[in-house]
């Protein structure tokens, strides 16, 4: 069987698995709407209010126990002023907007890739950079299995302060610098710091040990324009720092397909030894000028001029 036809049928496979689960999410918001007699409201409407109510809590505080969805209901009793802490009913009608809402890898790769380059990291430490930043979401991985395993487990054993240590710890051992000890610090508490303030979700910092929620005061849900602003800020940030220091994240993966990719969009003093066009690259073998044009990239991304080509095909 042709690998496309693999593919295709994984991702048809994949895409039948996302469509029954948003189906599962609808069934169970329309009986949960039908319990709570709310018939004439916009679903959306009310789960954007709903999340708009957790998003004005206060400065950075606990507001108790919410790793189970069950809990949302008994979380909070009633309202005191606009300036206090609000205590309200919150149903579990909130999480499907929460699982309706894709996280957004790009601005916290952006940032991991922005602290290992103005940290002046080596290639393997700005790679552990982008990795902490990301690090933090492998709690995300039950939404393979089901929306509300997603929902219990989400921000848990990934956002706390204990696999932060954990991480801070091994990467100092690894790299024994005190380079690595701060920019590993930075790298996985960007992402905590940045979910805190943008991803509307509560952070259980001390989990397992306290199941409290956190998070910043004026925080927004992973629906308001700010996020995606972010990812669009994210790809101009990589954009920066590759004028900057002549890389991109494709560096992670391949040093020499980088160099050859920035290398189009630099100087060219050179002429090729075959065409005399202006280049910048230079046969691996034997270290004649060759454009890009005339030259060949063989599999470890060297390139050769025809001369060197045809004789390594002899």
């Amino acid at each position: 069987m042709p690998v496309w036809t693999k593919v295709k049928g994984g991702l048809r496979i994949g895409l039948r698995s996302v469509r029954d689960c948003l189906s599962q999410i609808g069934t169970r918001f329309q009986q949960q709407q039908i319990c709570h007699g709310e018939t004439s409201q916009a679903p959306m409407t009310k789960l954007r209010t709903l999340s708009q109510l957790l998003s004005n809590f206060g400065y950075f505080h606990s507001i108790g126990t919410a790793t189970s969805v069950q809990k949302w209901d008994t979380l909070f009793d009633s309202a005191t002023d606009s300036r206090a802490s609000h205590r309200a009913l919150i149903s579990p009608l909130i999480l499907p907007i929460f699982c309706s809402q894709r996280m957004h890898f790009e601005p916290h790769a952006a940032l991991g890739w922005a602290i290992g380059n103005f940290g002046g990291a080596n290639r393997q430490l700005r790679k552990w950079c982008v990795i902490g930043a990301i690090l933090p979401d492998v709690d995300a991985i039950p939404f393979v299995f089901s929306a509300q395993a997603y929902g219990h487990w989400h921000h848990t054993f990934g956002h706390n302060v204990f696999l932060w240590g954990l991480f801070v710890c091994w990467m100092t051992f690894k790299f024994r610098s005190a380079r690595a000890l701060v920019l590993s610090f930075l790298s996985f508490g960007s992402h905590l710091l940045t979910d805190a303030q943008f991803s509307g979700w509560l952070l259980q910092l001390f989990w397992p040990f306290s199941k409290a929620g956190y998070w910043f005061r004026g925080a927004v849900s992973l629906s308001a324009p700010i996020n995606t602003h972010l990812v669009y800020y994210s790809f101009v940030l990589v954009g920066i720092l590759a004028w900057l220091y002549q890389r991109t994240p494709i560096d992670l993966f391949s040093a020499r397909f980088d160099r050859l990719l920035i290398a189009l969009f630099q100087s060219k003093p050179l002429s090729c030894s075959t065409c005399q066009r202006s280049t910048n690259q230079l046969c691996y073998q034997c270290g004649r000028p060759v454009c890009m044009r005339h030259s060949t990239v063989r599999r470890n991304i060297r390139l050769l001029c025809p001369d060197c080509c045809v004789k390594s095909a002899i």
